[in-house]
């Protein structure tokens, strides 16, 4: 298992620097304003994809038939959802991450560090985990508890009772998983669930 830096840093413009400092603390920002476009939304994509692929593959296609309706129906029911986080950088130096959140090269990197962080934050409903790039979800745990639920077997391989439990896992894990070409940000954030 790789081991977590010491420090992670927070890439932001001098008036957020005052905030910071002097009374607001760190902001979330909703996920939908993000400059991913795909943000919590490219995990449940591949995670579909790769449940729909796993039942491909058995050849039963009233059974991937009932998987594309649950998925559509669980979309639906949570398109209004949404997600707060804030994010870190493993990198103290890096010029995308100055580029890109640090005002242009005109603003601050604040280090913090992580297991204060964490301490500080664990009665707090909020996470603090590190980003995981994803091509693919095909080695999810959460395939066969989809699966189990579309054909009605409960509880899951995993100990899912419900259909909605298991997607309320998978949209609490698309929010710490993000496209492949963002993995040079090393990431880690702060977030609320769905």
């Amino acid at each position: 298992m790789e081991k977590e830096p010491e420090l992670i840093y927070h890439y932001t413009n001098f008036v957020a620097l005052e905030g910071i400092l002097f009374g607001e603390g760190i902001r979330l920002c909703c996920s939908k304003e993000m400059n991913d476009s795909q943000e919590v939304e490219h995990f449940i994509k591949i995670l579909e994809k790769a449940v729909l692929g796993r039942c491909e593959k058995t050849g039963q296609q009233d059974l991937c038939a009932l998987v594309e309706r649950t998925f559509c129906e669980q979309k639906e029911k949570r398109k209004n959802d949404v997600t707060y986080l804030v994010s870190f950088s493993e990198w103290e130096d890096e010029a995308a991450q100055w580029e890109r959140y640090g005002n242009g090269g005109y603003g601050v990197a604040i280090g913090f560090d992580l297991k204060e962080l964490k301490r500080a934050l664990q009665y707090c409903f909020v996470m603090c985990n590190k980003v995981f790039y994803d091509k693919s979800a095909e080695k999810h745990k959460l395939i066969d508890d989809i699966l189990d639920a579309v054909k009605g077997s409960f509880p899951t391989n995993h100990g899912f009772d419900t259909i909605d439990g298991i997607f309320d896992n998978a949209w609490g894990c698309a929010v710490a998983h993000k496209n492949q070409s963002f993995a040079s940000e090393r990431e880690y954030r702060i977030m609320t669930l769905p």
